[in-house]
């Protein structure tokens, strides 16, 4: 698959999380992470994605990713992302920045390493 090809998977996995729908962002992400995917940074397989993606969209309806950055080279793609929306335990507005990097194996995300922190200056 071409960069481009693996840049549009990736954007597509992001700009699901829009929809608010868990159970097509959980059946989108057996269409696009391999069977044996590895995750670093918020869960180590397939079932820890999909456990996020329930855990995010139904305790914290409403949030929203926009995708910043979206750069490509070889097999890998490297997202930078916000995500805003309310916290679940407080109902105070919270948003992050992400930067996320997926490996791509045959048009399928087969690896992620994810760094996330708070929107707040900890200054």
């Amino acid at each position: 698959m071409s960069t481009e090809q693996n840049k549009a998977v990736l954007g597509r996995w992001l700009e699901g999380f829009n929809k608010g729908n868990a159970d097509l962002q959980v059946a989108l992400a057996d269409e696009i992470y391999t069977t044996d995917f590895i995750g670093h940074g918020f869960g180590p397989s397939l079932d820890d994605v999909k456990q996020f993606v329930r855990m995010v969209l139904t305790n914290a309806p409403g949030n929203g990713v926009t995708v910043d950055d979206l750069i490509a080279e070889g097999d890998k793609v490297v997202a930078r992302f916000t995500v805003r929306g309310k916290d679940p335990s407080t109902g105070q507005p919270a948003h992050f920045l992400v930067i996320s990097i997926g490996r791509f194996t045959s048009g399928k995300i087969a690896e992620v390493w994810q760094l996330m922190m708070s929107g707040e200056s900890p200054w």
